[in-house]
């Protein structure tokens, strides 16, 4: 939005003045503001482990899985179980312990699956039964690392990543929540480092990087109809954030060829078109939750050159900063995370939305011409409740 400023001359009569500067407020009011009315930070809680890999939602539950052990330095098959009703925690166990996984729900089926452990990437899919609190297990078509997932209707995809020997992959694994079956499709083109978001019977998939760097290429999976179509973000990145709710898909933020990006593209289920909008701030490593009719993109970072111009990048700023956007009124509003973190994970169910997870940068350090910077990572859950 262009902002008009408004010069008052000194000769105008006081109404008037007061006037000519509400009209000024009311043009700086349209851009986005901070303290959603609608969202209360609801405080923090802290998980059983830090390294959180994967966050997921069903049947009022959400859950936090995998990840890294840094107390045990090991792998981490321990599961965290959030009940959005009654605000009370559990924790239960993967199969498998890994790091990298991917994770989604519809109906009362919670999946997490591929991921790494010990340099050995898995195919390994966990299911959790909200209803009955029990876990199976399934098998992925092909075993992957850095996969994403996105759940509409009855179904979870789980679409991308790497292979062994770091193999770009495209194969789409389609998991049917009441049939309890799988079956299988391709991306137009392999890559990784990927986003995914869903909202009416739409599931897309969206940017990544493949074979030639960074993509515009969106893959649009149809529940209903069980086809697929391709489309275009408006630039292309990788390692951007995707969330839907109501009628619309958000894909934000990104690392684009050049620089991070603050775009926001934009897609109506319904119509089937694309608008763009900007994050507060340009980021790439945000993470995105939905709940009720918002969708939250936190956290996330920039790189740039450390000192000395050695050619090596570093994270040199690491955001707490949420964007919020509600589908209802195309508005955007900001809040903050408790900390600064980068590649955190978050899910909502109910009226919560839920952050977890991440690194957050701790101290740095140069010499020898070599920028170095150390991170911590903590276990602290932001707790977010939308009224």
């Amino acid at each position: 939005m262009k902002l008009h400023f408004f010069f008052i001359r000194l000769s105008l009569k006081p109404i008037l003045l007061l006037v000519a500067i509400v009209l000024l407020l009311q043009v700086f009011s349209c851009t986005k503001s901070t303290t959603h009315p609608g969202v209360n930070n609801t405080g923090t809680a802290l998980l059983s482990e830090a390294g959180v890999a994967a966050a997921a939602a069903a049947g009022g539950k959400i859950l936090f899985a995998g990840g890294y052990d840094f107390n045990a330095d090991t792998f981490s098959r321990t599961v965290d179980i959030y009940d959005v009703s009654s605000g009370m925690w559990s924790t239960t166990q993967l199969s498998q312990a890994r790091g990298g996984i991917a994770g989604a729900g519809a109906g009362n089926k919670i999946l997490f699956a591929g991921g790494l452990v010990d340099n050995v990437v898995s195919k390994i899919v966990d299911i959790y039964d909200v209803s009955s609190t029990s876990w199976t297990t399934a098998l992925l078509s092909e075993a992957r690392n850095f996969i994403v997932a996105a759940a509409a209707g009855n179904k979870i995809l789980f679409a991308g990543g790497l292979g062994s020997a770091y193999a770009l992959s495209k194969t789409v694994d389609i998991y049917d929540v009441v049939t309890n079956t799988w079956t299988t499709a391709q991306l137009s083109e392999e890559r990784y480092l990927l986003a995914a978001g869903a909202a009416g019977n739409k599931i897309l998939f969206a940017g990544g990087t493949g074979a030639n760097n960074a993509t515009k290429t969106v893959d649009i999976y149809d529940v209903a109809s069980n086809t697929w179509t391709t489309t275009q973000l408006s630039e292309a990145r990788f390692s951007l954030a995707g969330g839907g709710t109501g009628d619309k898909v958000l894909f934000a933020g990104g690392l684009a060829n050049p620089g991070i990006s603050d775009v926001v593209d934009i897609y109506t289920v319904s119509t089937n078109t694309w608008t763009t909008d900007r994050l507060s701030e340009p980021r790439e490593d945000i993470v995105a939750a939905s709940a009720g009719d918002k969708i939250f993109f936190g956290g996330g970072n920039i790189v740039s050159m450390p000192p000395g111009g050695n050619g090596n990048l570093y994270d040199s700023t690491v955001y707490k900063t949420i964007d919020i956007y509600t589908a209802s009124s195309n508005t955007w509003y900001t809040d903050q995370l408790s900390q600064p973190k980068k590649n955190a994970v978050a899910a909502g169910s109910g009226n919560k939305i839920l952050f977890a997870g991440g690194a957050t940068p701790d101290s740095a350090t140069y010499a020898y011409g070599i920028f170095t910077q150390y991170y911590s990572f903590p276990k602290t859950v932001d707790i977010f409740t939308l009224h």
